[in-house]
């Protein structure tokens, strides 16, 4: 049987920012893991002007029942404007897939 893992991108200002986000999307079982990257530059577009930060990408691995969810919990406590939310689909059959589709809602 094959399992479906989205994988849900994101950033974040700071590593303290990133580490709460992660932990309420774990608390909430929004997520089965969520991996912490940092500091990763970031160029882009905001307003007419281009900007460049430092950030912490967050790699969040969840299920596709969590999504309603989940974009209630950006809306509500992502600090950004227009926060990245890129949603990702995988579909395969492994031991991790089966252990994501355990834990998130």
């Amino acid at each position: 049987m094959n399992s479906e893992v989205l994988l849900v991108l994101t950033t974040l200002s700071s590593l303290d920012s990133a580490r709460m986000f992660s932990r309420k999307l774990i608390d909430q079982k929004l997520a089965a893991c969520v991996s912490i990257k940092g500091k990763v530059s970031s160029l882009y577009i905001w307003k007419d002007k281009i900007c460049e930060d430092e950030e912490w990408q967050l790699f969040i691995k969840t299920t596709r029942s969590t999504l309603t969810a989940l974009d209630q919990f950006f809306d509500q406590e992502h600090p950004y404007d227009c926060p990245e939310y890129l949603v990702l689909n995988t579909v395969h059959d492994t031991p991790y897939a089966q252990y994501v589709e355990s834990l998130a809602l």
